[in-house]
């Protein structure tokens, strides 16, 4: 009998570490995980002033996205060029935030649309640091997927300063 319960015990046990199977039900399967996301740009100070999660799959909505990033500076930067046929963009941007900071470290590539895992970004209460009250956005190049939804999940981070 011992040995039996030890043989259940260790199968419930390796149940509650088991990875992801990668399939969401509103997702589809994952395609890719990619942990090394390539950043297309990330500033702390935008012209994106409300939260936004998107998805860009286009060179028009491209256009808009780069215009709104950067309605707050003269000159605007150039626009880098995106492979829309194969490629697209998640941004995630925070709205007016005081002392925090995104950055999109992985984005999973579903059938139907993607998950980015976004870690806020915060210093600790122990850091002599000026508050800057910013619009932080970041931008990252991902494989095109076929479908539009987008879901974020996001953690938090503080930065220590001891």
């Amino acid at each position: 009998m011992r040995p039996a319960l030890l043989l259940l015990a260790l199968a419930l046990a390796a149940c509650e570490t088991a990875t992801d199977t990668g399939t969401d039900e509103s997702l589809g399967r994952l395609l890719v995980e990619d942990p090394a996301s390539v950043t297309v740009v990330r500033e702390y100070f935008s012209g994106i002033t409300q939260p936004a999660e998107r998805l860009i799959t286009s060179n028009d909505e491209w256009a808009r996205a780069w215009a709104s990033i950067y309605s707050n500076r003269t000159p605007v930067p150039a626009r880098p060029e995106i492979d829309f046929s194969r490629e697209a963009l998640v941004l995630h941007a925070l709205g007016t935030s005081p002392g925090i900071n995104n950055l999109i470290e992985r984005v999973g590539v579903f059938e139907r649309g993607v998950v980015a895992h976004v870690v806020l970004e915060r210093y600790s209460e122990r850091c002599l640091v000026i508050t800057a009250i910013g619009q932080p956005v970041h931008v990252v190049r991902i494989a095109r997927p076929a479908g539009r939804i987008v879901q974020v999940e996001t953690r938090e981070s503080v930065i220590s300063c001891d």
